[in-house]
């Protein structure tokens, strides 16, 4: 394929990746790699980034609804094996992994109901950075021998991207919480647009241009 650079992951979405504005932006964008892939669902989950609070958790998600409703309300976080076997080591993993280790019956009782809810093999890339902890997971589609075949050829694709993807959600949820500190500091709203739109990564100029006010007023700002 013209353009290929590794297994179905090419520069041209990792650009698109890396110019996401809004976290809807950024999971389109990912979705839509992996599902041309042949990943059915896939995760990303930025569970812990020192110094954000109540901000967190930044979560996107293509897994079943109901699924994903379940693993919230019902704090699926406390039980669930990949995101612990996720904390405890710096590699990426396949699910089937998890089966070669010393499983709790609790630990079972919830693969068997991911499984049930059409959630069984997996590949999971923990991404462990000086501020925090992020996941980052994919399902594969197909019959079985299919899901194997994928893992195998596509694993350092799905790595790159997961890595990618982090850099671009970490920068994000910085400039969300610019922006919430700077409702909260008493600023205007003229101040507020101004702040939001530079975390957007635009020049003085250009914000000018978009608010019809002249770049000295935007710099004063």
């Amino acid at each position: 394929m013209a353009g290929r650079w590794v297994y179905g992951l090419n520069k041209t979405t990792l650009r698109d990746v890396a110019a996401a504005q809004t976290v809807e932006d950024l999971a389109a964008v990912t979705i839509s790699c992996l599902t041309t892939m042949g990943f059915r669902h896939m995760t990303y989950h930025l569970v812990k980034i020192a110094g954000y609070g109540d901000f967190l958790p930044t979560l996107f998600s293509s897994f079943p609804e109901d699924w994903t409703n379940r693993y919230l309300t019902r704090g699926y976080a406390k039980a669930d094996p990949v995101l612990r076997a996720a904390r405890m080591t710096c590699l990426a993993f396949d699910w089937r992994d998890l089966t070669a280790r010393t499983l709790s019956e609790g630990d079972r009782r919830y693969l068997g109901e991911a499984s049930a809810h059409g959630v069984s093999d997996g590949y999971t890339v923990p991404v462990h950075f000086p501020k925090g902890f992020a996941v980052f997971s994919v399902h594969p589609d197909g019959a079985e021998r299919d899901r194997f075949d994928l893992l195998a050829l596509a694993g350092p694709a799905v790595m790159s991207l997961a890595f990618h993807v982090h850099d671009r959600a970490c920068s994000l949820m910085e400039q969300r919480v610019l922006v919430e500190r700077a409702i909260d500091s008493g600023l205007s709203e003229r101040e507020r647009e101004c702040i939001t739109w530079l975390c957007a990564g635009h020049s003085a100029t250009e914000i000018a241009d978009i608010l019809t006010i002249a770049p000295a007023t935007v710099t004063h700002h």
